[in-house]
């Protein structure tokens, strides 16, 4: 390829990012609250827009997990990570949007629903209790979380692209896996206390590795490397210690759910041969997970908080986060009665329940008790169009017009997908639940990559 066929597509590139640079750079500014921080903050936009154009792919899996830390060196003092993130991330995608088109119809119809969903979001901050969050709220959803699923419809359009998407998601996963076991045993938390990686929290951190682990899977089944699949299995421990030790009930348990979830969908899109190959690997995944706790001397295990508070789930008190939850339900569930049709407004949660609490950790309620049946509506519309690519790819080929890659690649999206919607029914808000959104528009965009 000549230096004159590159040039113009470089020349392509260049312009849209340069303007994309200096506009991020003018919007950090107003983000940084400390002079001699500002340079440093800047630089972060600058090297992320790079990244995310050069490898959107990675720059997609960084922003996405980046936006929840908040202890990374030089951000501590921005008001939340979340709008470095966004700043360059958000004018990426609206210069792509303008050069790229979405070529499938599900990828179109899910960007639609989406749209309409943040109409409602900003409608509701206009007769909002509680104007200045609702108004934070959709700042948070309109520049960074939109952005992410946009940039995974226009980017994320071939089974390549999902590899490296997935590979991505591994490796730094991985990474924080290894970071939270390594603290967790400098610092004893072990045995008592919670682990987690740069601040993100032991809920958050505890999904990251679910997540981990069904990328993981997908690698496996996916790159024929000498020696990978024994380096993908000895991960799969990995991210399972670290699941356990976050302590977080729902990341366990997800991580078994979503182990099984994959396992049954691998089985009904397989033909007879490959179903062999997957109960081998079954097996072996099987086999590890038990010789991690067998490995582990008991009273590690038994003794530590994951496992007492793992254990609450089956008595009478099953402790305070999950009784607390409970209580967070009836007040939304109350809400929603008073007002059903409109809801109270964006972020009204936070001022008629608790400034402290601010949302009551469950997706489907938050949307219901804030922007009422029109919002829980437009979600649903959301979620009906994941769900209508899931059919699609589930029926719309036979086993034998299938790869092996294909059926896992199926598997794990659809995967992903569910058991980011299963964790919102538990924690988070709106944006701690981003990738309900993002693994959505993956699942919309899936059945175009495999034509």
């Amino acid at each position: 390829m000549s230096f004159k066929t590159v040039a113009p597509r470089l020349k392509e590139r260049m312009l849209p990012f340069f303007g994309m640079s200096l506009l991020g750079v003018m919007l950090a500014a107003l983000s940084v609250s400390i002079p001699a921080i500002q340079i440093i903050g800047l630089l972060v936009v600058v090297l992320l827009a790079l990244v995310i154009f050069a490898l959107p792919e990675l720059g997609l899996v960084i922003t996405s997990l980046g936006g929840r830390f908040n202890r990374v060196p030089f951000l501590e003092t921005i008001d939340g990570p979340v709008y470095v993130a966004a700043l360059s991330l958000s004018l990426t995608v609206f210069v792509m949007i303008m050069r790229r088109r979405f070529h499938a119809l599900l990828s179109r119809a899910y960007l639609f629903a989406c749209l309409l969903f943040l109409a409602v979001l900003a409608a509701g901050v206009m007769y909002s209790v509680s104007p200045s969050y609702g108004t934070t709220k959709l700042i948070e959803f309109a520049f960074y979380t939109l952005p992410l699923l946009v940039l995974a419809l226009s980017m994320v359009t071939s089974r390549q692209h999902y590899v490296n998407f997935f590979l991505g998601l591994a490796v730094i996963t991985f990474g924080l896996a290894l970071l939270g076991i390594a603290g967790g045993v400098l610092s004893g938390g072990l045995a008592n206390g919670r682990i987690s990686a740069l601040g993100g929290g032991p809920n958050v951190f505890g999904r990251f590795m679910v997540i981990g682990a069904l990328s993981t899977l997908f690698l496996i089944n996916c790159i024929k490397v000498r020696g990978f699949a024994v380096c993908g299995y000895i991960a799969l421990a990995i991210y399972a210690i670290a699941a356990f030790y976050s302590g977080s009930r729902q990341a366990f348990i997800g991580f078994i759910l979503a182990l099984v979830m994959y396992g049954l969908l691998i089985w009904l899109k397989s033909s007879n041969k490959k179903r062999s190959r997957f109960l081998l690997t079954l097996g072996i995944v099987g086999a590890l997970l038990v010789s991690i706790f067998t490995v582990i001397p008991v009273e590690k295990i038994t003794g530590g908080t994951a496992w007492i508070r793992l254990t609450l789930l089956f008595q009478e008190d099953k402790g305070t986060s999950v009784d607390a939850r409970f209580v967070f339900a009836e007040a939304a569930w109350y809400l929603f009665q008073q007002r059903w049709f409109t809801g109270w407004g964006t972020g009204s949660f936070a001022r008629m329940y608790s400034e402290e609490i601010r949302y009551p950790h469950n997706i489907f309620l938050e949307v219901m008790c804030e922007l009422g049946a029109i919002g829980l509506a437009a979600f649903l519309i959301v979620l009906a169009v994941a769900a209508f690519a899931t059919v699609r790819l589930m029926i719309s080929k036979k086993k034998s017009e299938l790869s092996g890659m294909d059926v896992s690649l199926i598997a794990t999206v659809i995967t992903c997908f569910f058991f980011s919607l299963y964790a919102a029914q538990i924690s988070g808000d709106l944006y701690d639940n981003r990738w309900v959104w993002l693994f959505g528009a993956l699942l919309a965009g899936l059945p175009h990559a495999l034509k």
